[in-house]
């Protein structure tokens, strides 16, 4: 880090650099094996942890501010204030820019092991308790902001910006005067967490054909408890807002709630999950053997602590009209505000956005099953074929609750008058009830307001977001097959293939979707279809030849890899309507998908083709959309989204060309004397130079929507060319 400080305070560095990071783990486990007899064992094993981790700049902790000729009256931490720059200059690290945390996790796991007549029986439990504190980032000094204004040519006599073309923030520094100041109070958390699992698992080989596996397992894994209660628990959507007693003609429900001494979880346990496990092996034939398997599996998660209202920030544009309102000495003469913690109770936050974790929240879970065929044929060739299913469920969503009711929605395609009258009405400027009943910054203070805002079920608050709802879902099928050919006449073979998809409905479209709980049904966008085949070749040993050939020639091995996928699909251009086909015919890295779109005038509802525009300087588009190679429409732009209706994917059925790559290597062992040899490889990375290049552009009416090439026209290769490396060593 030295080399960065160049030119800077003695210990301090620029943004960004000048930190030193800890990373001390200390740890260690204890293992009892007890032999009770010769068909029963006990495996007793204990560990413990301790992982301290800081990225730490200097200044982070009781930093003397005085040093500085600045006071720290009034200030609850002190820290070395960071420095930036207009005009881009370097700029200083703040000292509280870092994050410190402590984890210590305790471990105990016991499994028995009992064997009697065809059955072995596991008896086990594993548990873990997990003690992490963490701050980050740290307490104290954002930056002192400088710029020109206070260094500009007439800045006192005629007013800050008379003159953008002169000054310097450098100036500006060395006369102590910030254009801008900024202070931090983020909360520590002391959180723990309690895991345990007792499971019963039972081989059985009921003969010599078949084969059971039974097993069933419990997991608890607590929600987060935070030694102070700092953590939002609900959000009461019932509750009468403290804000209602000065507000008339207007219904305000709604507020944050806290956990406390009574109640330590931010959200209820889950205590019921219990995981059975199911799997047979049956040998049907001699060369024939089939097997199927059913699990259930709970995921462990790491719900981050939501603690608004025990963080605050104090910032403000030092600067009247031609002077600084404060000094460098005393940036904050009225000190900084503090956080007001869970005291407000529902009044916490009003006028901002605000979250809290899904009361009804519960472990994430997955049902997975498989079948599968395995068949040896003649010559030891070996076939399998297998499905392979998951069904997780519960996966945790985000999303704003405080959205509109169905009524305010308009959707289609051939409506657009009607849908131009709602958002004018909605989006109308009304007399706000709630003007200046709010502390701080929002704009829910003004006069006026959106009529839309005052539709909202908790228009106190922006948005109001639960995290973590245990909605989601995500199917998956598979079939997989793999081929694999033993050694024989020097040459091997293996293969695999794999085809799948998978189906999102983890998320909501738009807002019309969030209030009506209808989540997305899209195929997830990444490739579906795998496959490798790779082989070795053994060269013969030449073992008459003379010594000199068998050494060139002689045993060398030669191992092809070939890799085999498709491509990711294409995404939705944003704000539009799929209204006809967006598979292009004679598809080209210049035009991927069908690019021809419409638009909709914003006060007729008229709708119009747009028109691909083609420089005359360049000969390139300028603007891509209908024309000749693609006609007819594919996509139509929305109005609005935030007062229409979302009805299509968010991928089209297109996917980016992706060519297979062919990999090999060469290599040769030497045998110097026992125990000792000398191997040279040689491997060598995309053998063809075969060039694969990135998506097309989505951008709609850009000059290279549809393309995969820039605005210039040209491709960029997105995987490595050509590569080969060569490698010796000796093995002993």
């Amino acid at each position: 880090m030295n080399r960065w400080r160049e030119g800077f305070p003695k210990g301090f560095g620029p943004t960004g650099f000048g930190y030193n990071v800890y990373r001390n783990n200390r740890g260690g486990s204890l293992d009892d094996v007890q032999q009770f007899s010769s068909s029963m064992v006990l495996d007793s094993r204990f560990g413990l942890v301790f992982h301290p981790f800081g990225l730490a700049y200097p200044g982070n902790v009781g930093y003397d501010l005085s040093a500085l000729g600045i006071s720290g009256t009034g200030l609850p931490y002190t820290s070395f204030p960071g420095e930036s720059s207009s005009d881009g200059y370097a700029g200083l690290a703040p000292g509280a820019g870092g994050q410190v945390s402590e984890d210590t996790t305790g471990s105990l796991e016991e499994i028995l092991t009992k064997t009697f007549g065809h059955h072995t029986v596991r008896f086990g439990f594993e548990g873990n308790l997990i003690r992490y504190n963490v701050q980050n980032p740290q307490s104290g000094f954002g930056a002192f902001s400088f710029d020109r204004r206070f260094t500009q040519l007439n800045s006192v006599n005629v007013g800050i910006g008379s003159d953008p073309n002169s000054g310097d923030p450098m100036a500006s520094l060395l006369l102590g005067d910030f254009s801008g100041a900024s202070y931090n109070i983020t909360p520590a958390y002391a959180l723990q967490q309690i895991y345990m699992a007792p499971f019963v698992q039972d081989d059985w080989r009921v003969n010599n054909k078949l084969t059971l596996n039974l097993g069933i397992r419990y997991d608890y894994e607590s929600p987060f408890t935070e030694r102070y209660n700092k953590q939002v628990s609900n959000f009461c959507t019932t509750c009468t807002s403290p804000l209602q007693s000065s507000v008339v003609g207007l219904t305000l429900n709604g507020g944050l709630q806290y956990t406390g001494s009574s109640n330590r979880y931010p959200y209820p346990r889950d205590l019921n999950n219990i995981q059975p496990r199911l799997g047979a092996a049956y040998q049907v034939t001699p060369g024939t053997v089939v097997r199927a398997g059913f699990g259930i599996i709970y995921f462990n998660t790491l719900e981050t602590p939501i603690g608004t209202g025990f963080s605050q920030s104090t910032s403000y544009t030092n600067t009247s009209n031609s002077a600084p309102t404060n000094t460098l000495s005393n940036p904050f003469p009225s000190g900084v505000v503090l956080p007001t913690g869970s005291s407000l109770g529902l009044a916490t936050s009003l006028g901002q956005g605000v979250s809290f974790i899904d009361p009804h929240h519960v472990q994430p879970k997955s049902a997975q099953y498989t079948a599968s065929v395995q068949q040896q044929f003649p010559g030891n060739l070996a076939l399998q074929i297998a499905y392979v299913g998951a069904r997780p469920t519960r996966l945790e969503v985000n999303h704003n609750i405080n959205v509109l009711p169905a009524q305010y929605y308009l959707g289609g395609t051939n409506n657009y008058a009607a849908q131009i009258a709602n958002i004018t009405n909605l989006t109308t400027t009304v007399a706000n009830p709630m003007a200046g009943k709010f502390s701080g910054t929002t704009s829910l203070n003004n006069a006026t307001i959106q009529r839309y805002l005052l539709l909202l079920p908790f228009p106190e608050f922006g948005s109001v977001t639960e995290q973590y709802s245990s909605i989601g879902t995500a199917p998956y099928n598979a079939l997989q097959v793999q081929v694999s050919k033993p050694m024989r006449h020097g040459f091997s073979i293996q293969g695999n293939f794999t085809w799948d998809k998978v189906m999102l409905h983890n998320g909501y479209l738009d807002n019309y979707a969030a209030t009506t709980g209808h989540l997305d049904s899209v195929q997830d966008g990444n490739p579906t279809m795998f496959g490798n085949i790779f082989g070795i070749y053994e060269f013969p040993k030449f073992a008459k030849r003379p010594l000199y050939e068998r050494l060139l020639i002689g045993g060398w091995q030669l191992q092809p890899v070939a890799r085999l996928t498709n491509g990711p699909l294409v995404g939705v251009p944003g704000s539009i309507d799929i209204v006809g086909n967006p598979v292009q015919g004679n598809q080209s890295y210049t035009r991927t998908f069908n690019t021809c779109y419409q638009t909709v005038n914003s006060t007729t509802g008229a709708i119009a083709n747009a028109n691909t525009v083609i420089s005359s300087t360049t000969g390139l588009p300028t603007s891509t959309a209908c024309d000749a190679q693609s006609p007819n429409p594919a996509f139509r732009q929305r109005l609005n989204t935030t007062f229409t209706i979302q009805t299509n994917s968010t991928v089209l059925p297109v996917r980016q060309h992706i060519h297979s790559l062919l990999d090999a290597s060469l290599f040769k062992t030497f045998a110097i004397r026992e125990g000792m040899s000398f191997e040279i490889r040689g491997e060598f990375f995309n053998i063809l130079n075969t060039a694969n290049f990135g998506g097309p552009s989505t951008s709609l009416g850009a000059a290279n929507f549809g393309s995969v090439a820039s605005t210039s026209g040209l491709l960029t290769q997105i995987n490595d060319p050509r590569i080969g490396q060569l490698t010796a060593r000796i093995n002993f």
